[in-house]
C-alpha cells in the first residue's frame, strides 16, 4: 500500500509517518518543507506528485497560512479519483466546533475542511468511490503547545496519530468529521494558551528555511 502524508517532518504528520513505519506492508512518500515541499509556495506540485505516483491513501496534514492549500489537496485528489477506491485522511481542527474566530485564516480554512468532507461523505461510493475523511483535534501534544501549561490536559499526539490511522481500514460507513476535542480549564486558560501557540507558530514560521 502506498502512502503519502504532507507535514510528515512534525507535530501530527510526523507522529503518522513514524507509527506506520512500525507496520509492514506500506511504501511511504512524505511532502514536507524539510525536503523540498512547500504546499504555502507550490501545493500544486505536491498534487501532481501524489496522483503520478499513485497513492492509495493520502494523509493531508499540512497547512499554510499563505494560502488554502489543504483545501485545495483534497479537493483536487478527491475529483481526480472519483472513479477508483482510495482514501484521504484530513487533519481538521475544533475550530470549527467552537465558534474561534472565522475571520482568521486557520480557522476559516479548517472550517472549510470540515465542510469538503461531510459533503464528500454522500457522493461515496455511488458518484465518487474514493473515501473522504477528517478528524477535528482540539490541541494536541505538539512543539506548537511547547511551553504552555498544564500540557497534560491536552491530546497526546500518538493518540492523535492513531486515530488517523485508524480511518485506513475499509468499513461500510464513512466518519466524514470526527471531533476530538481536550479538557478544558477555565476561558482564561484558553486565552493564555491560544496567545502562547500564537508566539510558537510564528517563531515556527520564522525559523524555517
Amino acid at each position: 500500500m502506498k502512502i503519502a502524508i504532507t507535514g510528515h517532518s512534525r507535530g501530527i504528520g510526523k507522529a503518522v509517518y513514524e507509527k506506520l513505519q512500525e507496520r509492514e506492508g506500506y511504501e511511504f512518500r512524505g511532502y514536507s518543507r524539510s525536503n523540498g515541499y512547500d504546499i504555502g509556495v507550490n501545493y500544486q506540485k505536491v498534487i501532481d506528485e501524489i496522483i503520478e505516483w499513485d497513492a492509495d491513501v493520502v494523509f493531508n496534514n499540512a497547512w499554510s497560512w499563505q494560502n488554502n492549500a489543504q483545501n485545495l489537496i483534497v479537493k483536487q485528489l478527491h475529483e481526480a479519483w472519483a472513479d477508483v477506491e482510495k482514501v484521504i485522511i484530513s487533519t481538521g481542527s475544533s475550530s470549527g466546533y467552537y465558534g474561534h474566530n472565522p475571520s482568521e485564516s486557520y480557522a476559516s480554512n479548517k472550517i472549510e475542511l470540515m465542510n469538503y468532507h461531510v459533503k464528500a461523505s454522500l457522493d461515496w461510493p455511488t458518484r465518487n468511490k474514493t473515501r473522504c475523511q477528517s478528524i477535528s483535534f482540539g490541541y494536541v501534544q505538539t512543539s506548537i503547545l511547547e511551553d504552555t501549561e498544564d500540557a497534560k490536559n491536552y491530546i497526546p499526539v500518538k493518540d492523535a496519530a492513531e486515530l488517523m490511522i485508524n480511518l485506513i481500514e475499509p468499513r461500510n460507513y464513512i466518519i466524514a468529521d470526527q471531533l476530538v476535542t481536550h479538557r478544558y480549564t477555565d476561558w482564561d486558560q484558553h486565552d493564555r494558551l491560544r496567545s502562547k501557540i500564537n508566539e510558537n507558530v510564528l517563531k515556527y514560521w520564522i525559523n524555517q528555511p
